[in-house]
């Protein structure tokens, strides 16, 4: 297991910050995850950047987590920027993302048959 790092650099100009995060964001990393980038999207910024190329592995509750703090920074009016998205996160996001069909929080996500006993 690699430990979650989450690391902010101030741009020199445009009023920009990069939240550089490595490491593994699971369901054991998320609330170390919350408690490191709380604040950040409140920043007086105009541009975020998350920079994941060093994280190693993200699973659904990561994901969501990663969500969760775009749209923190979105509803302030921040342009979010993504970069480094490794093959095995681009695809859980193409996969899981909002507004993407594998989503469950999605409506238009595809209901599977509930089993009857």
């Amino acid at each position: 297991m690699t430990e979650l790092s989450v690391s902010a650099l101030r741009g020199s100009r445009n009023g920009s910050l990069t939240v550089v995060i490595s490491g593994e964001l699971d369901t054991a990393t998320v609330p170390r995850f919350a408690a490191l980038t709380a604040g950040y999207a409140e920043a007086r910024i105009r541009r975020l950047v998350m920079d994941v190329s060093g994280l190693a592995f993200a699973d659904v509750a990561g994901l969501r987590a990663l969500d969760a703090f775009r749209a923190q920074a979105r509803q302030r009016g921040i342009t979010v920027v993504m970069c480094g998205v490794s093959r095995q996160l681009g695809r859980l996001m193409a996969i899981c993302g909002p507004g993407n069909p594998g989503n469950p929080g999605n409506p238009r996500s595809p209901r599977l048959p509930v089993p009857v006993a």
